[in-house]
């Protein structure tokens, strides 16, 4: 199964002892414009957060704001000042203060792709794709605790789970299997810039 350039970007995410990065972490996988698909890519599937210009996180460390902090003075020395997001959260290196909700964006958005990809496929589509993803990013070491529950569900469950899976307000377990969609690559990059705009 061919492994795509996003796929090269995950494994190194995801085998990556470090929980920040910046953007320069990815030149030598490939150029400018692959390595920003494939960051855009991986926001969309939460495996990491942008934080800022150039800046990402795991998001297992988006809720503790002063390690953010800390690791990327570590990168960056103190050559310049940042800004940087983190869930409801402006970082500043020598204050913080809250602002809006990005989580309650992030929510939002992964509904409208999830009911954008129901409009377009059916059930049987989705599975089938969804499975092979799943598939291909197991193969390569790419896998969190998420995956193993959409496998399963896209094994043994009804369609109507399925759907309700992926339209439900319901924090458990849909919201949360919705931050890391296996049915990701049906969304091209056209329609979540439509879907960014409307959230």
């Amino acid at each position: 199964m061919r492994v795509t350039f996003v796929d090269k970007v995950r494994q190194k995410v995801n085998a990556s002892k470090e929980q920040v990065f910046l953007r320069r972490d990815f030149d030598e996988l490939g150029d400018y414009r692959q390595v920003g698909r494939a960051l855009a890519r991986l926001q969309d599937e939460y495996v990491i957060i942008h934080a800022g210009h150039g800046v990402y996180a795991k998001p297992s460390i988006a809720t503790k704001p002063e390690l953010v902090i800390k690791k990327l003075s570590k990168k960056l020395g103190g050559r310049v000042k940042r800004t940087i997001k983190l869930g409801g959260t402006r970082v500043y290196f020598d204050k913080t203060i809250t602002i809006q909700n990005v989580q309650q964006r992030l929510d939002r958005l992964k509904l409208l792709m999830a009911e954008n990809v129901l409009q377009r496929y059916s059930i049987e589509q989705i599975r089938k794709h969804s499975l092979d993803a799943l598939s291909r990013w197991k193969k390569i070491n790419s896998w969190n605790p998420g995956y193993t529950e959409w496998e399963h569900i896209l094994l043994t469950g009804s369609d109507d789970l399925v759907r309700e899976i992926m339209t439900s307000d319901k924090q458990e377990p849909c919201n949360r299997l919705r931050q890391s969609p296996p049915y990701v690559d049906l969304v091209d990059e056209k329609i979540m810039e439509k879907l960014r705009e409307t959230r």
